[in-house]
C-alpha cells in the first residue's frame, strides 16, 4: 500500500484520499450501527435477565415462608405432643399387690 505513488498527479493523489475518508467514514458508521444494535439486543437481555431474577425471587421467598411454616408447625406439634414419662416402680412387692411392702 503506497506504493507506485510516484506517477500520480495532485489531483489523483486528492482523490484517493477523499475516497479513503469516505471509506473510513463507510466502515465507522457500519461499525456504529453493529454496536448499536449488539447494545440494544444486550439491554433487553438485561431486562428479559432482571425479570427472571424477580421471578425466581419472588419463588425462593414464598419456597422459605412454606419452610419456616411448616417447621413451625411440627415445632407446634412437638411441644404439644404429650410427654411420656415413664415411671419406674422402685419398690418390692411380695405377695398381693398392697399388702406386704419390703
Amino acid at each position: 500500500m503506497g506504493e507506485n505513488l510516484e506517477a500520480c498527479s495532485f489531483n489523483d493523489l486528492s482523490k484517493l484520499e477523499c475516497q479513503l475518508d469516505q471509506g473510513l467514514r463507510n466502515i465507522r458508521e457500519i461499525k456504529t450501527q453493529l454496536l448499536s444494535g449488539q447494545v440494544t439486543q444486550l439491554q433487553e437481555k438485561t431486562r428479559v435477565l432482571s425479570e427472571e431474577n424477580g421471578v425466581l425471587q419472588n419463588e425462593c421467598k414464598e419456597t422459605q415462608l412454606i419452610l419456616d411454616s411448616t417447621r413451625l408447625v411440627a415445632l407446634q406439634d412437638k411441644n404439644n405432643q404429650p410427654k411420656h414419662i415413664d415411671i419406674i416402680e422402685t419398690e418390692l412387692y411380695i405377695g398381693c399387690l398392697g399388702k406386704g411392702k419390703i
